[in-house]
């Protein structure tokens, strides 16, 4: 008998119900780096899922089925605890000099909507786990164009907790300027998509000099995600990019190699 579509969304949401529970949503860490000296300046928690029969599997292969099932804000809330709380003890196990370290973690609409977010954020200050500053929460601009008068209320009560925003895959999406101009933005990310063609694709060369430009002028931080070639970091250094993030630079690693990568990074 053939398994129908409801079946296997069935199967999908029990199967994460399950992992939530014995705990194998995890944080990976990727550096970002500053492209004016090459040093370590943070990470991304990015998820993943440590499936006792698939092995790691990514969120492409989950976050979907988490968003249409309403798990999306557990897995989120999992992943935000296990970094920052890993995240911190490695700066405690190795402190570093120099600028503070910055974690950026992803949040999803429906978890960045709940005002439940803040109060997770504050109970993490109560505990004392480190500078709350060092935190950086990414959206999307989905987000922002659903949920427009929530999500200007969410995101100012995080930033009245020192928390920065960063806006993720710049570009790909409606890209109004009215998002940053409304919102507490802080930080562009501009697409790997971008940073993928920019040597190749005249037009996406056009895109990053010009979201370049346009956060220069709104004292905005830039970030480019994806850079997996030498060639590609030195045209987005050429073209004032402040950050990189992507292989090139590190790949996402378990929070048990988080110590190692910070001792062996230049920093300053």
């Amino acid at each position: 008998m053939a398994i129908s579509d409801d079946q296997r969304s069935d199967g999908i949401e029990a199967d994460i119900r399950g992992g939530l529970a014995a705990f194998e949503f995890e944080p990976f860490f990727q550096p970002i780096v500053n492209f004016s000296n090459s040093k370590l300046v943070g990470f991304e928690a990015l998820a993943r899922w440590r499936h006792p029969e698939r092995g790691l599997v990514s969120p492409a292969d989950f976050v979907g089925a988490a968003e249409s099932s309403g798990l999306i804000r557990a897995i989120d809330r999992v992943i935000l605890d296990r970094a920052w709380r890993a995240f911190e003890d490695a700066l405690k196990s190795f402190p570093v000099r120099g600028p503070p370290l910055l974690l950026s973690v992803n949040l999803s609409t429906e978890h960045l909507l709940d005002s439940a977010i803040v109060d997770s954020i504050e109970a993490l200050m109560a505990e004392g786990r480190g500078i709350i500053s060092r935190l950086q929460f990414e959206i999307t601009e989905t987000l922002l164009i659903n949920n427009k008068d929530m999500a200007e209320h969410i995101l100012s009560r995080l930033k009245i907790l020192g928390i920065t925003i960063a806006l993720d895959d710049f570009g790909t999406g409606y890209s109004s300027l009215v998002y940053l101009h409304r919102f507490p933005i802080d930080c562009i990310k501009i697409d790997r998509s971008f940073s993928k063609e920019i040597l190749t694709s005249p037009r996406s060369h056009a895109i990053v000099r010009s979201i370049i430009t346009l956060a220069q002028s709104m004292d905005l931080r830039t970030v480019a995600e994806g850079v997996e070639q030498k060639d590609v970091a030195d045209e987005l250094r050429a073209l004032g990019c402040e950050f990189g993030q992507g292989n090139y630079f590190g790949k996402p690693t378990p929070a048990s190699g988080l110590v190692e990568i910070v001792k062996a990074a230049p920093r300053g």
